[in-house]
């Protein structure tokens, strides 16, 4: 009753300059089920990177991953709300804007009125990459670039 939840898939793809078929997919979907005044967010995050040799990410990469695993074990230790937890993952996104252009995000929600006789929330208008929507059932999608080799 009345619960809170958040998963997040970061999938980091460092593409060869010399792949010509490239389509990964990362996808974000958030369901409720038996729970009351419930709200779940699912956010999948991409980003295709190229890179001359995808075996040695950049460090820039590793520091990206490393600030969102930091940030993620935070936000499962702490309390905050929903909201926060978003607000913080959009902070470690925006520290990396030079990899902006590489992104794809996703996002969906689900949530459960906290009364049995109220109908689920309209979906709400899709929103910026990595703005979270308040309504129920909102999915944002930012699509990619074509990918292009990280200069040496």
């Amino acid at each position: 009753m009345n619960c809170q939840s958040l998963a997040v898939a970061l999938q980091i793809n460092l593409v060869s300059p010399n792949v010509t078929d490239f389509h990964p997919q990362n996808a974000a979907v958030a369901s409720n089920g038996g729970c009351t005044g419930c709200d779940t967010v699912a956010w999948a995050i991409q980003y295709n990177i190229g890179a001359d040799d995808p075996s040695q990410p950049s460090p820039e990469v590793r520091q990206l991953v490393a600030a969102m695993k930091a940030e993620l074990a935070h936000i499962d230790s702490s309390s905050m709300t929903l909201a926060q937890a978003e607000a913080e993952i959009d902070g470690v996104i925006a520290q990396f804007r030079d990899l902006a252009a590489s992104l794809t995000s996703q996002r969906d929600e689900a949530t459960v009125p906290t009364t049995p006789s109220a109908s689920p929330a309209p979906a709400g208008t899709p929103t910026p990459s990595g703005t979270p929507s308040p309504a129920s059932g909102t999915t944002t999608a930012t699509p990619s670039p074509a990918i292009s080799p990280s200069p040496t």
